[in-house]
């Protein structure tokens, strides 16, 4: 009796740690499917474990992080420690920007979402991190600034005076022909400054359509004197239309005038 009460305890004990085992090999498979690279960070800012994805990003095996400093494989070493040292002080971080370093020197740029973990008693043991790599969005921000640069680059090589505004109406940018034509800085004519130079005889009528224009968001054509900068006041053209963002959503204005009292060269 006393030996069947024994090997029915062992058996249990058995099917236990089997089930133990278990539990970790499908907590641990569910780490290194993982495509970002995580971490578990000690107080003293060691490496505790990591899983494939960060032996990838590093190029070093786990074998050889474990036990190291978490900062050594950051292009900014101070940045990365100020980044789990807060962890440690506030909980928790979202989006933290580093740049992992591989050993051939290849640089991956991520954003940390950090937490600590604790132990059953709520003492903390450490830091859980998880890194995101940004390196296509980072490609995509690059060639979104080129395309921008190199439209805007286009908009000031037009002969013609170019103007844009935000969706209230203010001007944000106006190209080289515009200064050219009116002598004045861009803090002079941003905003509203732009319309100094309008004719007092047709200011009033001018802005009356301008901002009629912007609350119906549609197209609009006038004809008014504005200031050159030779002290005289020319017959312009301005035309102007409403653009939207990539969404649809109305962004604001853009639109152009021709000299119409311009000498033609010959």
């Amino acid at each position: 009796m006393l030996f069947s009460t024994v090997a029915r305890d062992i058996s249990d004990i058995t099917r236990f740690r089997q089930k133990l085992e278990d539990a970790n090999t499908y907590s641990r498979s569910l780490i290194e499917v993982n495509l970002d690279p995580l971490v578990t960070i000690g107080p003293d800012g060691k490496i505790q474990d990591v899983n494939h994805a960060t032996e990838i990003v590093t190029g070093v095996s786990r074998e050889l992080l474990i036990g190291t400093d978490f900062c050594l494989y950051f292009s900014e070493p101070d940045k990365a420690r100020e980044g789990y040292e807060m962890v440690f002080s506030q909980g928790y971080v979202r989006d933290y920007p580093l740049e992992i370093v591989h050993k051939n020197c290849k640089i991956t740029p991520v954003l940390y979402n950090a937490s600590v973990y604790r132990d059953k008693s709520g003492k903390v043991q450490g830091v859980f991190a998880a890194a995101r790599d940004i390196s296509a969005l980072r490609e995509i921000e690059k060639n979104l600034a080129y395309s921008r640069d190199f439209y805007q680059k286009i908009l000031d090589e037009l002969p013609n005076p170019v103007w844009r505004s935000g969706k209230d109406g203010k001007c944000n940018y106006f190209n080289k022909a515009w200064f050219e034509f009116t002598g004045k800085t861009p803090e002079e004519e941003k905003d509203y400054g732009w319309s100094s130079g309008m004719h007092p005889d047709d200011k009033d009528r001018c802005m009356a359509l301008f901002i009629s224009s912007i609350k119906k968001k549609i197209p609009f054509y006038i004809v008014y004197q504005f200031l050159h900068n030779d002290g005289t006041y020319h017959r312009v053209a301005d035309y102007a239309s409403p653009v939207h963002d990539l969404n649809g959503d109305f962004s604001g204005y853009i639109g152009s005038f021709c000299d119409l009292d311009k000498k033609e060269e010959i």
